[in-house]
This record gives C-alpha cells, structure tokens and sequence, in this order.
C-alpha cells in the first residue's frame, strides 16, 4: 500500500512509515499521498483517509498529522507557498472551484470567501500563484467581469478583483501564472493575446508585451 513515509538524516535508519492514514493491505487502502509542500514546520499534502480525499497537515517535529480541507471527492493543485500561508485550488464534488488559503492548521484553513460563487468550465485548476507580499494571484470570475486575474492577501475581506483586462462581462482569461523574479507574469486576451505582470496585491499591475504568432 502507498503511504505516508519520511527518510531520517541517518542512512541507516532510512524511510520509515509515519502514519497510515487509510489502514489496512487490501485493495484500495492506500493514502497514495502527492502534492507535497513545506510551510515552515509542517508538509502539506494531499491523501485519501478511506472517506474523502483532502489536503493533509504533518508537524515535522511530532509527526502529527490533521485533515485541513477535504470533500467526499475532490482534485487538487499543488500548494502554493506565499509568506506565512499556503494556497490551492480545489474541485469539490458538486465541481465547483475553492481558492483555500491555510497556515498549516486546522483552525487556520479557509475558503476565502471573496471568491465568486459561479465559476465557470473552462477556469483551470492550476491558474494560481505567489505574489512577493504574502499574496496570491489566481483566475477568478464573476458575472460582471467574466473570467479575470484576481488577487487575494490571506482574507477573505482582500480577495477581490485586480483588473478587468477586458472590459464587461467578456472574459481575457488570465493564464500561465508564472513567478519572474520580483514578479508574477501571465499571459491574457485583452484586446489582443497580452503578457501582464504583477508584484504585488496592491494593484501595480503593468503590461508587458503583445504576443504575436
């Protein structure tokens, strides 16, 4: 069975299992943990307990383990670490996309709540990255704007829109989240296939260059 393994400093002592979070050998009752990342003491990650499969929370130091966000089904980005808090976009059941921000607990895991309620099809699992101040930049979308980059400071109170690149409810749908030095850039279709840069959630939003084929 796939689960949940460390590997100690000493060679000799080498991988060993931490816990089994979906007891049992027969078929199907493996963990099978992926998406691993460090913030600050703990990894997150994500695991199948039996039940539901979720993103997970190990303290290094007592190896204690905790559900921090799950569903009865669910898919997952990888985190994205961002400051004292951790990111990633979740597909529940009923298919509807979360933006969760987490400090590595249970008490401190949220929805944030500034996200629209409607997304639509197209809004793809991985448009998500760090901005430099403790932030996040994601595709967000609502009925007035359309699918447009949005960011987000940990609160609920700060996820908000950053810009409708393209005016009205037609969508420039915000792409390719990639962290340039200082910066996150991405690609979106305002009046033409645009590379966009940010730095940080306060809005200093600059075009970069047209994108030509």
């Amino acid at each position: 069975a796939f689960g949940l393994c460390a590997t100690l400093a000493s060679a000799a002592v080498g991988p060993y299992l931490v816990q089994d979070l979906n007891p049992g050998i027969n078929g199907g009752s493996s963990s099978y943990p992926d998406n691993v990342a460090r913030l600050g003491g703990r990894l997150l990650f994500t695991a199948d307990d039996g039940s539901r499969r979720g993103r997970w929370s190990l303290d290094l130091a007592t190896h204690e383990t905790q559900m921090l966000d799950g569903t009865s089904w669910t898919s997952a980005t990888d985190s994205v670490i961002s400051g004292p808090f951790a990111y990633w976009i979740t597909r529940d059941s009923d298919e509807r996309l979360r933006v969760v921000r987490s400090d590595g607990t249970a008490a401190g895991t949220i929805t944030l709540a500034g996200l629209p309620s409607h997304q639509p099809s197209f809004l793809a699992l991985d448009d998500l990255a760090r901005l430099g101040d403790g932030g996040a930049i994601f595709s967000g979308f609502d009925e007035e704007a359309g699918l447009e980059p949005w960011v987000t400071d940990g609160t609920p109170a700060g996820t908000r829109l950053l810009a409708d690149l393209r005016p009205g409810p037609d969508s420039s749908r915000p792409s390719d989240f990639t962290r340039l030095g200082e910066e996150t850039c991405f690609r979106a279709a305002a009046d033409f296939d645009t590379l966009f840069c940010a730095g940080s959630i306060s809005g200093d939003l600059r075009q970069v260059a047209s994108l030509y084929y």
